[in-house]
């Protein structure tokens, strides 16, 4: 296996560790969005599928995030779109699986 093909498995195991850590809530939102951003910068060598399909949900926390700090209540903003929310996380969970399946062959 090359070093950059590790180099993104390694990563891409990141973005499913901060995902199931946002899920059993020891992180937060805010800290799962910073993350999520951080990691796709790193993936830059990553197919730009993959890539995209990151920062497209990343994108819908992230509006969340900030609609949250906009109203100054985070919380019920989440919690009024717990759907989108709910879909955009298990479409990260989802694209980890494919992006480290690929890996793996």
């Amino acid at each position: 296996m090359t070093d950059d093909i590790e180099v993104q498995r390694r990563q891409w195991h990141l973005v499913g560790e901060r995902l199931d850590d946002y899920k059993s809530g020891r992180i937060g939102i805010d800290s799962l969005v910073a993350d999520l951003d951080a990691l796709w910068h790193v993936l830059e060598s990553a197919p730009e599928g993959l890539r995209g399909t990151l920062r497209e949900h990343w994108w819908t926390l992230e509006q969340l995030l900030a609609v949250g700090r906009d109203r100054d209540d985070i919380a019920k903003v989440l919690s009024e779109n717990r759907l989108v929310l709910d879909d955009a996380v298990d479409q990260l969970q989802q694209l980890v699986l494919t992006a480290l399946g690929s890996k793996e062959r």
